[in-house]
């Protein structure tokens, strides 16, 4: 399990080099968010590894921020994509009150915000289809495989499909952590291989 853990760090540090190295081909554009994200994300992760192999206690703490952090970078760029107005607020008006009712529920400093993250699941899900609902019916979709978005939401849509259903189930009293945590690094895995692609994609448009 550590080794699946490591090998998915590297491929996000992979990910971060690409969106670096592809920087000037796409800075003005609504990818221009993911590097500062994934720089963060592969901090993040890091710090969080390190924690563990000292073994401090409340890692959780790192992602439940990492969560919050994750709505705000994709809010904006599906905000930028797919233009949703004053949906948006009410989006986050939304989300600030599943992340209180999380915060009430459960210590946050040692377990998931679990209602925040299937919340955030679920959004990104819905927006992933609306993106490709609009795709479809401009004339852009002949091109697909050129635009670097497409490929970035794809892995997006992926990993949400699975997400979900394995985040309810997660919940319900079934013993499947292992299983669960196995999956969770295959989807990741495919995300940002996905991701990888679209900067690469980015680079050549």
């Amino acid at each position: 399990m550590q080794i699946l853990s490591n090998i998915f760090l590297l491929v996000q540090i992979f990910a971060c080099i690409a969106a670096l190295f592809f920087w000037k081909q796409y800075k003005h554009t609504p990818l221009w968010i993911f590097l500062p994200y994934l720089i963060y994300t592969v901090l993040n992760e890091l710090t969080a590894t390190v924690m563990v192999w000292n073994e401090v206690k409340n890692v959780r703490i790192l992602y439940n921020v990492y969560c919050v952090v994750s709505f705000g970078v994709y809010l904006y760029f599906f905000d930028q994509l797919i233009k949703l107005k004053f949906w948006k607020w009410l989006i986050l008006l939304g989300f600030v009150i599943v992340i209180l009712t999380d915060i009430f529920q459960r210590d946050v400093t040692s377990q998931l915000i679990k209602n925040s993250l299937l919340f955030l699941a679920i959004l990104l899900f819905i927006f992933s289809l609306i993106y490709f609902i609009k795709l479809l019916n401009s004339k852009e979709v002949i091109h697909y495989q050129k635009i670097p978005e497409f490929w970035i939401i794809f892995g997006i849509l992926v990993f949400h499909i699975a997400f979900i259903p394995l985040s309810l189930v997660s919940g319900s009293g079934y013993n499947i952590q292992l299983s669960y945590s196995i999956v969770i690094l295959i989807l990741n895995y495919l995300m940002y291989s996905c991701y990888i692609y679209g900067f690469y994609v980015a680079g050549k448009r």
